[in-house]
């Protein structure tokens, strides 16, 4: 392969460049990691503009005069959404990912900066934040989608927690920002035009520069950077129709199915940091909303750090598994801990607490994301995107489910001390319920089982590029993060 990334596939004229984006070939490395990075940037900015409601929620209730069991259930219907707006998503293995998030994207903020904004109900606020989320459901499928193109298993662990930090880096972003554009501006509206605007900012870099490989190149598995080279030789035979008929009936099996419900157990945690932790922190504990959000800006950062340090382990010892369990057993001892946390803790003993839930359920998720594509490419390769959209739709569907009971569980009007007790009882027993799941997903649970496995595999993608005359660059799958390729 050359060391030059490929033109797009069809310049489709003067402005072909505005939706053409194909290219043919892999491009080289530094080209291929921009990409990622403007993907991860754009997937941080969206989750900005939805979590911006999360992080304004003590000033935004009572200025709309919008009730806890209203915020909850609009939480619901945003989750509903997206959840079917994943469908959309799955689109995307026949159509191509890089449109839908350069386009939606702006969409988005131009939804957010000044649509929302205009708000002065709460039905009003209500309308837009459900087309806000729409986009983020078919984005949630599109993103990680097109991380997982560029990405060969070897690596694709520790790209899988990079793509998850836009939703972890936008809780981080939205917490702190909100301490400083509520303490300069004094509203709600304030967040939510810096989100959008910066939401478009990153989407009209995408519209200048985001690419995507052909569908015969995405529509393969490719282990190690070496198989690129390969990938594109075997390209010229691939039946892009035949690879993507019947695409549900190929994954509905209990493997995806099973693993998207568990997952979406995983993350009841996750989705009351989001959307309720502020809340807890200053009616339950007593914390002022900047120092409230200072604790979010702990609890996402060591998150957005394990992503991706567990993601490199992961992919350094080429297991997933161990990492799921590890990483699970943690988030319940730390979540047990901060049950007893309710007697006005001080801000450091709560800090540690939230940095160790956040560190395990890193640990855990890089691993699982990455696993959970590998899953899906042991069924069809092709239809990766199609595996995300069930995965969206299982995460929105017990996201639905929770914003229903939580009211009814933390107690009303902003929660209490034993509703929380209960409800924190919840996240355990959906982090329970994930562990066994793991079985069912494709992988080793030993490094050196996995070890052997790979160097197979080497060695036959090795003895394919010599009957077609390549020479081998061996260097190219020496590390899983080394980004080389075959040389001709």
């Amino acid at each position: 392969m050359t060391d030059t990334a490929a033109a797009p596939a069809r310049a489709g004229g003067a402005l072909g460049w505005t939706y053409r984006r194909e290219l043919s070939k892999y491009p080289r490395p530094a080209l291929k990691y921009f990409y990622l990075v403007i993907v991860i940037l754009s997937g941080i900015m969206v989750y900005f503009e939805a979590y911006a409601a999360g992080g304004v929620s003590p000033i935004l209730l009572p200025s709309l005069h919008m009730s806890i069991d209203f915020y909850s259930y609009l939480i619901v219907v945003f989750g509903v959404i997206g959840g079917a707006a994943s469908y959309f998503g799955s689109f995307a293995d026949r159509f191509g990912r890089a449109n839908i998030v350069v386009f939606v994207g702006i969409l988005l903020g131009l939804v957010t900066a000044f649509g929302i904004p205009t708000a002065h109900s709460a039905w009003a606020f209500s309308i837009w934040y459900c087309v806000l989320g729409l986009g983020d459901g078919i984005i949630f499928v599109a993103a990680p989608a097109l991380v997982r193109d560029f990405t060969p298993q070897v690596g694709r662990a520790t790209a899988m927690g990079a793509i998850t930090l836009g939703a972890v880096a936008g809780s981080l972003v939205t917490s702190f920002a909100a301490v400083r554009v509520v303490s300069a501006f004094h509203d709600w509206q304030a967040l939510f035009i810096v989100a959008g605007l910066a939401g478009i900012g990153i989407s009209l870099v995408d519209f200048f520069f985001l690419r995507e490989l052909t569908q015969e190149l995405r529509d393969q598995k490719v282990v190690t950077f070496q198989e690129e080279r390969l990938a594109e030789i075997r390209a010229e035979t691939i039946d892009t129709e035949a690879a993507t008929r019947g695409r549900w009936r190929q994954v509905f099996r209990l493997s995806i199915l099973g693993s998207a419900i568990a997952v979406g157990l995983f993350l009841i945690v996750y989705i009351t940091a989001v959307g309720y932790f502020t809340l807890y922190f200053t009616e339950i504990l007593k914390f002022s909303v900047p120092r409230a959000n200072d604790l979010e800006t702990v609890y996402w950062g060591v998150n957005c750090g394990t992503l991706l340090l567990f993601g490199f382990l992961s992919d350094l010892s080429r297991v997933r598994k161990p990492f799921m369990v590890l990483g699970s057993l943690g988030a319940i001892a730390s979540t047990a801990l901060l049950m007893t946390e309710t007697h006005h803790p001080s801000f450091g003993a709560l800090a540690i607490t939230l940095a160790f839930m956040a560190g395990f359920l890193g640990c855990a998720f890089a691993p699982w994301f990455a696993s959970f594509t590998e899953t899906v490419e042991s069924i069809n390769p092709a239809l990766v995107a199609t595996g995300l959209a069930i995965y969206g739709f299982g995460v929105r569907a017990v996201g639905a489910i929770q914003g229903l009971v939580i009211p009814h569980v933390i107690g009303s009007p902003l929660g209490t001390a034993s509703g929380w007790h209960t409800w924190f009882f919840v996240c355990i027993g959906g982090l329970v319920v994930f562990i066994p799941s793991t079985l069912f997903m494709y992988g080793p649970w030993s490094p050196r089982s996995a070890a052997r496995d790979l160097r197979r595999h080497e060695e036959e993608v090795e003895a394919a590029l010599r009957a077609r005359g390549i020479v081998p660059d061996v260097a190219a799958s020496a590390s899983p993060g080394a980004g080389g390729t075959a040389t001709a």
